[in-house]
Order: structure tokens, then sequence, then C-alpha cells
């Protein structure tokens, strides 16, 4: 998943809440920040393990964008 299908995918959750017109308990909303951090995790775990320009830069490699 990448940034902007967890955008999407706040924006689609924020919508629903607002139209079932209730209050959320705080554990509701604990469990949906909680997936949303899991899925920052994610993208930025799956980012680490590349090479960036910034990388390349500094081992002396050339690094074609």
């Amino acid at each position: 998943m990448d940034l902007r299908e967890v955008e999407e995918a706040i924006r689609v959750e924020a919508a629903s809440v607002a139209k079932e017109g209730r209050d959320r308990t705080a554990t509701e909303v604990s469990r949906s920040l909680q997936r949303i951090a899991d899925q920052l995790a994610f993208i930025r775990n799956e980012h680490e393990g590349g090479i960036d320009a910034s990388m390349g830069k500094r081992s002396g490699w050339k690094v074609e964008i």
C-alpha cells in the first residue's frame, strides 16, 4: 500500500464515520489509528531497503533517475 492509498483509506473511513451520525468510543478510535500507524510503518520499512539518489552520491555511484 502506498501513501496515496493510505490517504484514501483515511478519507473513506472518515466519511463513513460522519454518515453514521454517532460517537465512536475511544477503543474504536484507537483501533483505527493503530491500523493507520501499522500501514505507515509498513510503507516506511518497505523503502528502507532501496538505494536512493543520496546514497549514490555518498558512495560515488552514478545513479540515474
